[in-house]
C-alpha cells in the first residue's frame, strides 16, 4: 500500500553507528510504535487502551457517537486491541536538509542523512510494507480520533470501515516540520502469533542496501575527519557519498 508517489524522495537522519548497522546487517529495524516513540500522543487511541481511565473515556465517546446502534458497544475496542501489536514502523521524512532534523539527530554536528525513494522502500525489502504520510493536527483528542477512525453511519453490525494503521498516523502540528512518512510492516501477514512478539525488540527486515540507499550526506558542519570516515565506509560498500550537506554554503547570485 502506498499513499504517496512512488518517485518521492525520502530521507532518514541517523547516527553513523546506526548507518553502519544498516549496511553491515543488510536490514532495516522496525520498532514498535508504543514502545519506541517518545511523544506520548503517538498512537493516541492505542495508548488510551492501556489504562482504565482511557478505556472508560473511550466507551463513553463510542456510546455517544453510536446513536443508531450500528455496532456492538465494545466492537471498536475489540478491533483496536486486536491491532495493537500488528504494526512495526520505521520513520522517514520528505524534507531534505531540514535544520530541525539535522539538529535533533546530530551529536556535535555528527549525523548522517540517507536518501531513498518511495518505490524502493516498497520493493527492495523482503517483506511487504506500506507507506503512509503523517497527518498533523492542532490538537489531538479521543473523540476526534474515534470519529476519524470509525464511521458510525448505517453500517451493519461489526462491519465498520476501519483501517487500524490510521490510528498511528496522527501527530500534533508542533512536529509538522518533520514532513514524516511512515513505513509500516504488518506482522499479522507472516507471524501467526504476532500479538506475542516482544515489543522491546525491533523487527529486522532484510533489504538490498546498494539498491535501497541512493545517496549519503553528512551534517553540513561535520568535522572533516568525520566526513572522510563516512566516505571511506561508503566507498567500501559501493554506496554513493555526496559529502557534507551544502545547507550553509554561502553563494552570491
Amino acid at each position: 500500500m502506498i499513499d504517496i508517489l512512488e518517485d518521492t524522495p525520502l530521507y532518514r537522519y541517523i547516527s553513523f553507528e546506526t548507518f553502519t548497522d544498516i549496511v553491515l546487517s543488510k536490514s532495516l529495524s522496525f520498532v514498535h510504535p508504543l514502545k519506541a516513540w517518545e511523544d506520548t500522543y503517538e498512537g493516541y487511541i492505542y495508548r488510551a487502551l492501556q489504562n482504565d481511565t482511557g478505556i472508560e473515556k473511550m466507551s463513553e465517546i463510542i456510546s455517544e457517537l453510536n446513536t443508531e446502534q450500528t455496532v456492538k458497544e465494545d466492537f471498536p475496542q475489540i478491533v483496536l486491541e486486536m491491532s495493537r501489536n500488528r504494526f512495526w514502523c520505521i520513520c522517514w521524512s520528505q524534507e531534505k536538509d531540514s535544520v530541525p532534523l539535522w539538529s535533533i539527530y546530530s551529536y556535535y554536528n555528527k549525523a548522517v542523512m540517507i536518501k531513498t525513494v518511495a518505490s524502493d522502500l516498497l520493493h527492495k525489502l523482503n517483506r511487504q510494507v506500506s507507506l503512509c504520510p503523517v497527518k498533523y493536527y492542532d490538537v489531538l483528542n479521543l473523540k476526534a480520533e474515534i470519529e476519524k477512525l470509525f464511521e458510525f453511519k448505517h453500517h451493519p453490525k461489526d462491519t465498520l470501515p476501519f483501517k487500524p494503521i490510521d490510528a498511528l498516523l496522527s501527530k500534533r502540528k508542533a512536529f509538522e516540520h518533520e514532513k514524516e512518512i511512515r513505513c509500516f510492516y504488518d506482522a499479522s501477514l507472516l507471524e501467526t502469533e504476532y500479538e506475542k512478539l516482544p515489543i522491546a525488540i525491533p523487527v529486522s527486515i532484510k533489504c538490498h542496501i546498494s539498491e535501497l540507499i541512493h545517496d549519503v550526506q553528512v551534517h553540513p558542519l561535520a568535522p572533516d575527519w568525520y566526513a572522510n570516515t563516512v566516505k571511506m565506509f561508503c566507498d567500501s560498500y559501493g554506496i554513493k557519498f555526496s559529502g557534507k550537506s551544502k545547507l550553509y554554503d554561502l553563494v552570491f547570485d
